[in-house]
């Protein structure tokens, strides 16, 4: 793909002004009003382009308007609810069942991934396991009171999914900011992903992953929601 010098000029210039900010809440209870990218410009996915030029994946994508609009309003709209149903005890239950079983090493971990990702559909009984729980049921309750849910998923304290709403891609998560960022070392924050443009839908979307605490307030898990601003028919 061929660029004029003026769009790589200034792609360059507002990649040195405005580098990748992730969106983490830095602890619970902080003031919605803190985030960090309430005045800052947000690189998107390069993935998540609408357009060729946007696509290059050598360069970055620099969020619109529009799109940190959007992100700021789902966090500050969403929060309580996502904290609440973190805090079910269907929920708390199933992390801390898969916390205590113990059962995987790293490499059996991978060797899950591995599987998992290699199957198709959802009819493999590996991913019926997490599929078809309490949980995972109680995540689809969650999904049908607010149809912008695109799906919900449960970690627990390795990164392993204990139960969704709908298949993710793959079964470790472990290696993923939205755990990573989140659990943070067991002291649990609130992380928010970039947004994204989906096709699909022709909705923007974001991640928005915040800690499973258990009645000592510890951090035991995590848990992911994809939010959409809303289709267009």
């Amino acid at each position: 793909m061929r660029l004029n010098l003026v769009t790589v000029l200034t792609r360059l210039v507002v990649g040195l002004l405005f580098p990748a900010v992730v969106g983490c809440v830095p602890g619970i209870g902080q003031p919605i009003e803190s985030l960090p990218w309430s005045n800052a410009s947000v690189p998107s996915r390069a993935t998540a382009a609408t357009s060729p030029d946007e696509a290059d994946a050598d360069l970055p994508v620099v969020a619109d308007a529009d799109e940190l609009e959007f992100r700021d309003r789902i966090v500050r709209n969403s929060l309580d609810e996502l904290r609440s149903i973190a805090s079910e005890p269907l929920v708390l239950q199933a992390v801390q069942r898969a916390n205590d079983s113990g059962w995987q090493t790293q490499q059996q971990i991978d060797q899950t991934d591995i599987r998992w990702r290699k199957t198709t559909g959802v009819e493999d009984a590996l991913v019926q396991k997490y599929l078809m729980n309490s949980c995972a049921d109680f995540l689809r309750r969650a999904q049908l009171t607010n149809p912008n849910y695109l799906e919900l998923f449960v970690m627990d304290n390795k990164g392993c999914v204990v139960a969704e709403s709908d298949k993710t891609s793959d079964y470790w998560q472990g290696d993923e900011e939205k755990w990573t960022e989140c659990f943070n070392d067991g002291q649990g924050r609130v992380y928010v992903g970039e947004v994204e443009y989906d096709q699909s839908s022709r909705s923007y979307v974001v991640q928005i992953s915040v800690p499973i605490l258990d009645k000592h307030r510890s951090t035991i898990g995590a848990m992911t929601v994809s939010i959409s601003s809303g289709g267009r028919n």
